[in-house]
């Protein structure tokens, strides 16, 4: 049940906000007051489209209000409950960006924010989508006849596409589509198959694995020859490594050796050259001890303390010229007082104080001057002592180190001379070592190019082996083949009967569903119709299909089609249609929208369908939105009443008073 509608700047409607109960709810005004476009918002609101919209009648922009004043948006909130819960929907349309957003709740809840997506929310909850909402529920203004409008000849198309009958008639085609691409795979294979059996594949398998044993014989006893081969050459290559180590132990010993000779030389020439620097090292030695004279340590004891004197002085004489430059500082800062007694201070005292203290700092000066001269000249002194007696005393180390080179070069010269007579043997074994070694490494280069010659020899009946075993799988692969095309035929064969029973099944299928579909629809119609119509000339109405879908009353002799008979009796067969349609098709929802269904009635034909309204329409419908200009239909209104006030002279807004 749509319980509230909300509408701002939609059409003429500025800001208005309905709700609906159950029953049969009404919008009463004069033409052009705003009504239909209540229920286009419904329509909108709900899908996102109405017929108008749809067909391109009408522009996104064309909803938006624009008189009295443009606006730049528009909005529609639709509320409504099914199976127990309550949905709000809600979308919004820009003149720039057409529908610029959309949003369904549910109880609170928000489900969806897409456009594309709330419309299926929709579709899923209410069970009927767009299609089915126009053609069972919203009859638009004069559209209450839609179906009689339909051309023959369409209109079971129509039915069929309301009944989701097209489904059955796609899947028929698709069937029929697949079976004969069925038969022609099927024909396809057998030719296959005429083809292979041509091949004498089972004889080419026969002989083919019969020519890979013999070659897998033939590898065998290369094997055993390449076993073979790799023992004697594993045994060769060790004897070749034992050969290989002795001669390289015999070059390392020659290398040791003489490395040992050249070391006692090079050690030799080392201890001459040393001695001839120890010579000239105690010569220099004589002249610095000579230089120095006796007790040259005694020399440096006293050098430094003069200068730890000397710097005593030196900070005492800068602290007293510290202390008289504070003094003159206070006596500057005492003015006419002493700054020690705070007695009467004169200035030709303070003159004379002053100058007496300048002179002293002046020569406390001059005799800083002095000593750090002096100070200068014993660091030199004591630095050119000090570098003197280290040299003295790294001399002295050098020269202990120099002893006893006539006995080391002596024995040095004498091993040297046995070590060359060790080197002459070694030589002499090396040349035996290296013959021996030369035999070795031919004997083993010739057992490697015999193993490899069997090896390739291997390797290429392996490779002729496994172009066979390609040859033989592929074989095999096309005799499967055969097999799986064989059973395939069949299957094939199989599947065709069941498509083609399947199609047999789905035609069937249509035409009871369009059976149950006509008894649903007449007997809902032979209750409406004895609601609806007042008088006794027609009894009842029914929907006849013969080439195609006929709405027929019955006379007193016969059944007759409706497109004879009054526009009154006209209208009201086909409300009883549009009636029947809704519940047929929407059995849940029980809902129906009727925009000026009385156009084509009379005065008595409108007051009894006010009645039926009031008193019957109830029963099948759980809600009615009426849209109408008969003010008399009010009296009739069980739900909500509505009535649309609008100046259009002025381009007013429209005004729905609450009655």
């Amino acid at each position: 049940m749509i319980t509230r509608v909300k509408l701002q700047n939609w059409k003429s409607h500025l800001d208005s906000d309905m709700s609906f109960s159950p029953g049969v709810n009404a919008l009463i005004g004069i033409m052009g007051s705003g009504k239909s476009s209540v229920m286009q918002a419904i329509s909108f609101g709900l899908y996102g489209t109405f017929s108008g919209l749809s067909s391109r009648r009408v522009a996104i922009s064309d909803l938006i209000m624009k008189k009295p004043h443009e606006k730049d948006v528009a909005s529609v909130e639709i509320e409504f409950s099914a199976n127990g819960k309550t949905y709000s929907v809600s979308r919004m349309i820009s003149l720039k960006k057409g529908t610029a957003s959309a949003e369904i709740r549910e109880d609170g809840k928000l489900l969806e924010v897409n456009p594309a997506a709330v419309t299926a929310q929709v579709e899923r909850i209410l069970q009927m989508d767009y299609d089915l909402f126009s053609r069972a529920v919203y009859s638009e203004q004069n559209g209450l006849d839609y179906f009689l409008n339909i051309p023959k000849g369409k209109r079971t198309q129509q039915i069929d596409d309301m009944l989701k009958l097209d489904r059955f008639e796609r899947a028929r085609e698709a069937a029929v589509s697949i079976r004969n691409r069925v038969t022609i795979m099927r024909e396809e294979r057998l030719k296959t198959i005429v083809e292979m059996r041509s091949k004498n594949i089972p004889e080419r398998i026969e002989l083919l694995e019969k020519e890979i044993r013999i070659k897998e014989d033939e590898k065998t006893l290369l094997q055993k020859e390449v076993k073979s081969a790799k023992e004697r050459l594993s045994s060769s290559h060790s004897e070749l490594e034992k050969e290989t180590l002795g001669l390289r132990k015999l070059r390392d010993s020659v290398s040791e050796l003489n490395g040992r000779i050249i070391f006692l030389n090079n050690q030799n020439r080392d201890m001459r050259s040393r001695k001839e620097a120890a010579a000239k090292q105690e010569e220099a030695l004589s002249t610095l001890v000579k230089d120095l004279g006796e007790h040259p340590e005694k020399r440096m004891e006293e050098l430094r303390k003069g200068i730890d004197g000397m710097k005593r002085d030196l900070h005492t004489k800068e602290a007293l010229i510290s202390e008289l430059r504070k003094g003159l500082a206070e006596l500057d800062e005492s003015g006419e007082r002493c700054p020690v007694c705070d007695s009467a201070l004169p200035p030709e005292r303070k003159a004379e104080i002053k100058k007496h203290r300048d002179s002293h700092m002046a020569g406390l000066k001059n005799e800083i001057m002095d000593l750090e001269i002096m100070l200068t000249k014993k660091e030199e002194e004591r630095i050119e002592l000090d570098e003197r007696l280290d040299r003295m005393k790294e001399l002295k180390a050098a020269l202990k180190h120099t002893e006893d080179f006539e006995s080391k070069t002596t024995a040095n010269e004498k091993e040297t001379v046995e070590l060359r007579a060790k080197v002459a043997v070694v030589v002499g074994d090396i040349s035996l070592a290296e013959g021996r070694e030369a035999g070795k490494r031919k004997e083993y280069q010739e057992l490697y190019a015999r193993q490899r010659e069997l090896e390739t020899r291997s390797s290429g009946i392996d490779e002729v082996i496994e172009e066979k075993m390609s040859v033989l799988e592929d074989l095999a692969d096309q005799q499967r083949m055969l097999a799986r095309y064989s059973e395939e035929t069949e299957s094939y064969r199989s599947i065709a009967d069941s498509i083609e029973s399947f199609i047999g099944v789905l035609k069937i299928t249509q035409d009871q569903l369009r059976d149950e579909f006509l008894k649903t629809v007449n007997s809902i119609m032979e209750q409406v119709w004895a609601e609806l119509y007042p008088y006794g000339d027609f009894t009842g109405v029914r929907l006849h299909i013969d080439d195609d879908y006929v709405l027929q009353l019955r006379g007193s002799r016969d059944w007759v089609s409706v497109d004879i008979v009054s526009g009154g009796e006209r209208s009201l067969a086909c409300l009883a249609l549009r009636v029947a349609f809704s519940l047929a098709f929407t059995p849940n929802l029980r809902w129906l929208i009727l925009d000026e269904p009385t156009h084509n009635l009379d005065s008595s034909a409108i007051d009894h369908f006010g009645n039926v309204l009031k008193d019957r329409l109830g029963n099948l419908i759980d809600q009615v939105f009426l849209i109408t200009h008969e003010e008399r239909l009010s009296d009739y209104i069980t739900g909500s009443l509505y009535r649309f006030e609008r100046n259009k002279e002025l381009d007013g807004v429209t005004n729905a008073v609450a009655v």
